[in-house]
């Protein structure tokens, strides 16, 4: 199935979506970040003495390896690009489904690991072995992680990672 965009919400396979929410309390402190892409919600979040964080919900194409998806692909990291671009001195937190496994060997695996890489992001590891998958189906017997986080490395304290 594809994904179709219907006055600006997104609907097909999966049915997914995204969100930012924020607690009450922390509402005076948000400002909504424009995106003009329907698979990303922004919001920035300011704090009196430390740098603001921009905080991110993804919802990545699937990528089937067609030229189409690629191109989706490309251009949904690319608006996560301009994101950090006119947010110069924030830290930030990237976090959904990102529809790649991490360090598996395929054309949008590698966008996001360039944009981590070149934006100095930490694509987060889970902090238990214990459950490998954030997808399960048990009618076909299908498991999969494919749902992540990504923060600033200023976010991630002397290399003990956040955990999902």
């Amino acid at each position: 199935m594809e994904d179709k965009i219907h006055n600006n919400f997104l609907s097909g396979r999966p049915f997914g979506g995204t969100a930012v929410l924020i607690r009450k309390d922390l509402a005076i402190s948000c400002r909504r970040v424009i995106t003009d892409n329907p698979r990303i919600t922004s919001v920035c979040l300011s704090s009196a003495g430390n740098a603001d964080v921009v905080i991110n919900s993804e919802y990545m194409p699937w990528c089937d390896r067609s030229a189409d998806h690629i191109i989706e692909y490309e251009a949904t990291v690319g608006c996560m690009q301009s994101i950090v671009d006119r947010h110069a001195g924030c830290s930030f937190i990237f976090g959904g489904d990102l529809n790649v496994r991490k360090n598996f060997n395929n054309i949008c695996c590698h966008h996001v690991n360039n944009f981590c890489t070149e934006n100095k992001i930490t694509w987060l590891d889970t902090g238990d072995d214990t459950c490998n998958y954030t997808y399960r189906s048990d009618a076909n017997h299908h498991y999969s992680l494919i749902d992540y986080f990504l923060a600033s490395h200023d976010l991630v304290v002397e290399k003990k990672y956040i955990y999902c």
